[in-house]
């Protein structure tokens, strides 16, 4: 499976945890950016922009970010998204946050 193959709402979730990712230590690090731009290329930039602007709009917050993040059921869907986005965290070590919301993820999905 390849990231162009999630759906609408997996692709909703990878931007969403991507952004969150990248963004939750407060500061966008130069590894964070050279990787970003690949992964784009993955999604395809078009639904890229379209999942990143509902993920501003409707997954703001923790509370709305982990409640749709619930929704995902794909099992190999949620094993690729975990997979980008803790290769991502890990780029330039992970923060306190990083690994919190990664450890909540996996333990969700794998629930």
């Amino acid at each position: 499976m390849k990231l162009s193959d999630l759906d609408a709402d997996e692709t909703l979730a990878l931007v969403a945890l991507m952004k969150a990712i990248v963004l939750t230590d407060g500061n966008v690090s130069a590894e964070e950016a050279e990787v970003v731009p690949d992964l784009i290329e993955e999604i395809g930039s078009e639904r890229y922009q379209q999942s990143y602007t509902v993920a501003v709009q409707r997954l703001a917050d923790d509370v709305s970010l982990k409640a749709f993040l619930g929704e995902i059921r794909r099992p190999e869907a949620r094993r690729l998204i975990l997979d980008t986005v803790s290769r991502l965290a890990r780029i330039d070590g992970l923060s306190d946050g990083e690994r919190a919301l990664l450890a909540w993820v996996s333990s969700t999905w794998k629930g």
